[in-house]
């Protein structure tokens, strides 16, 4: 299966490795079954891998289905190695710190075009929002 052109699926080198001995797929067409009973290995390019597995908050890759494959490649492809799941948890903290960000830009975006503008409560919400800013960026959360 090396070699077989239905088996040329992203994945990282750790876990082509891991899989490689492993994969069972149809080599005489690319329609093939790629899992049955819960054994083997979801196609990319035919399912939606959401149906079958899913990164809780913390990282951990769960599978979501008892009929699917989802724990079988969890197993053998051992998506939950400690530097898989640092690099989920990171990726996560990214996201909820540009999402934190957003807020802020689209906060000073208001203020400035605020009917407030000059108003004592207006310099009020800019001094309160330059203070978000600064402690936004001392955490060093985008750069991550």
């Amino acid at each position: 299966m090396k070699t077989h052109p239905f088996n040329l699926h992203l994945s990282c080198q750790k876990c082509n490795v891991l899989k490689t001995n492993d994969w069972k797929g149809c080599t005489d067409t690319i329609d093939g079954v790629t899992h049955l009973s819960g054994l083997g290995y979801v196609d990319r390019f035919k399912d939606d891998i959401t149906k079958y597995i899913r990164v809780d908050d913390n990282g951990l890759v769960n599978s979501i289905s008892s009929n699917g494959p989802g724990e079988y490649m969890i197993r053998k492809m051992l998506l939950n190695r400690t530097n898989r799941v640092y690099i989920r948890k990171r990726r996560i903290v990214k996201e909820k710190a540009s999402r934190i960000f957003n807020l802020l830009l689209n906060r000073q975006s208001q203020l400035m075009y605020s009917n407030k503008f000059g108003t004592d409560e207006h310099k009020d919400e800019i001094s309160k929002l330059l203070e978000l800013f600064d402690r936004f960026k001392r955490l060093n959360l985008l750069k991550l």
